[in-house]
C-alpha cells in the first residue's frame, strides 16, 4: 500500500476538495508491469487547473473524451499529471529507462485513463516520460523544479513550433526605426520577431517568455496583473509587460506597432478579437492559443450545442482559416501537444530555462486543497509544486 490523493467518485463541479481523499492506496507492483511500463517513486508532482477539471468533468467544457475516468469505491482514481521521480521498476520492454533513472514525465488522465501521480508511486508509460540527466550534467534541478517543468514545456514548446519561432524571426532590411531593432554588421537593420503573449505570468506562461526571451531575435511583450509585471519583465526576461487590469488588451495596442505572433493562454472570443487585430495582416502573422475561444475553460460545465462548437473551433476552424479562407490574413493554430520534444533537455539548456514556482506544499489534503483553490483562482505565479516527498526540493 501507499499513500495517494484519490477519488472514489466523480466530483460536481467545485466540489473536488470535498471528496478529495488522502490515504492508503493499492498499487501494483514490479510484477504488475507489462510492456514497455514503469514503476516510479514519485518525489514532486503538480496542481494544475485541469487536473480539477478533468476529475470534475468539465475539462474543455464537458468534452466527453477530454476526462479523466470516471471513479468509484472499486475503481478510485489518483489525481494528477505531471511528475518526477526515480524509476523504481522496468517492464520487459523497457528499452531507454533503467532502475534508478531519474525520470520527468506526464501520465495522460483523459483519452488513455492513466493514474494520476499524486501519490508515492505510479505507474506509466517509458513514452510518457524523459530520463534526466546524470548527476552533474546539465540542465540542474531539484525533483521539484523538474515536476514544474514538465507540463510548462510540454504545452509552451508546442506553441513555439506551431508559431515557427526559430523559421519566422525575419530579417527586414529598411524597418521603421525601433529602440528594439538591432543593426547588422552592414549597417541594415534587422527587425525583432514581435511576440505578445497573454497569461505571461501563469505556469506555462512562464516558462514561454523565457523560452521567446532567450532568442536573439525575439521581442516579448507580456500581459499580466501590474502585481506581477516585475516578475514577467525582471525574472522571466519580457521587454514590455500590458497590465490587463489597468486597460484592455485593444486599448494596449492602439498605436503600436503590430505583432508577428501571438500566444493565447487565457481564451476568450472577445480576446481572439484583439489579439489578431493586433497581428500583422499577413501570412507571417500566426495566433496561437492552448485553450480557444473561451475564456478560461473547463470552470464551467457546457452544453452539448457548446461543446460541439468548442471543438469545431479548435479542430475544424483552423484547417478552414489556413487552408480555404487565409488568403492574406494571419494563421490560426491550435496546440495539442501528445508528446515530449525529442530534444526537450537541449532547449531547456539552450534557453537556460529556470524552474517558475509559486510555492512548494506537503503532501497533505489542507495543503492539496489549498493549492486547488489557488490554481482555481488563476493567480497563482508559476507553479504550485506537491512535495510527495518531503527532500524533493533539494539537490
Amino acid at each position: 500500500m501507499i499513500k495517494a490523493t484519490f477519488l472514489t467518485e466523480r466530483p460536481g463541479v467545485g466540489r473536488i476538495t470535498d471528496l478529495l481523499q488522502v490515504g492508503e492506496f493499492a498499487c501494483p507492483g514490479a510484477g504488475d508491469l507489462r510492456g514497455n511500463e514503469l514503476l516510479v517513486d514519485v518525489k514532486a508532482s503538480c496542481v494544475n487547473v485541469d487536473d480539477v477539471h478533468m476529475q470534475e468533468g468539465t475539462a474543455c467544457g464537458g468534452v466527453p473524451f477530454m476526462q479523466a475516468p470516471s471513479p468509484s469505491a472499486k475503481s478510485p482514481r489518483v489525481v494528477g499529471c505531471d511528475f518526477s521521480g526515480v524509476v523504481a521498476a522496468v517492464g520487459a520492454k523497457a528499452k531507454k529507462a533503467k532502475v534508478g533513472d531519474k525520470v520527468v514525465g506526464i501520465n495522460m488522465q483523459a483519452i488513455v485513463g492513466q493514474q494520476g501521480p499524486w501519490a508515492e508511486r505510479v505507474v506509466t508509460k517509458e513514452a510518457n516520460v524523459v530520463v534526466l540527466p546524470e548527476e552533474g550534467r546539465p540542465p540542474v534541478f531539484t525533483f521539484a523544479g523538474w515536476a514544474s517543468l514538465a507540463m510548462p514545456a510540454f504545452v509552451a514548446e508546442a506553441m513555439y513550433d506551431d508559431a515557427d519561432v526559430d523559421g519566422g524571426a525575419p530579417e527586414v532590411v529598411g524597418s521603421d526605426d525601433d529602440d528594439d531593432d538591432d543593426d547588422d554588421d552592414d549597417g541594415r537593420e534587422t527587425e525583432k520577431l514581435r511576440c505578445l503573449v497573454v497569461g505571461a505570468s501563469g505556469g506555462i506562461g512562464s516558462y514561454l517568455v523565457q523560452r521567446l526571451a532567450a532568442h536573439p531575435r525575439v521581442h516579448v511583450t507580456g500581459v499580466c496583473s501590474a502585481k506581477n509585471a516585475a516578475y514577467v519583465r525582471e525574472e522571466l526576461g519580457a521587454d514590455e509587460v500590458y497590465d490587463y487590469a489597468e486597460r484592455s488588451l485593444a486599448e494596449h495596442l492602439r498605436g503600436r506597432r503590430k505583432f508577428h505572433r501571438v500566444f493565447d493562454l487565457v481564451g476568450g472570443y472577445d480576446l481572439e478579437l484583439e489579439a489578431v487585430e493586433s497581428l500583422l495582416h499577413e501570412k507571417s502573422g500566426r495566433f496561437v492559443t492552448a485553450v480557444g475561444p473561451v475564456r478560461y475553460i473547463g470552470d464551467d460545465k457546457m452544453s452539448a450545442w457548446e461543446q460541439a462548437k468548442y471543438v469545431g473551433s479548435i479542430f475544424v476552424w483552423p484547417f478552414l482559416r489556413n487552408r480555404v479562407f487565409q488568403r492574406n490574413r494571419p494563421s490560426y493554430h491550435f496546440s495539442g501537444p501528445l508528446s515530449f520534444p525529442p530534444d526537450f533537455l537541449e532547449r531547456i539548456a539552450k534557453s537556460n530555462i529556470k524552474p517558475a514556482i509559486d510555492r512548494v506544499v506537503p503532501f497533505e489534503k489542507e495543503s492539496i486543497c489549498e493549492a486547488i483553490q489557488l490554481v482555481k483562482s488563476h493567480r497563482a505565479k508559476g507553479r504550485i509544486v506537491i512535495a510527495v516527498d518531503p527532500d524533493s526540493n533539494q539537490h
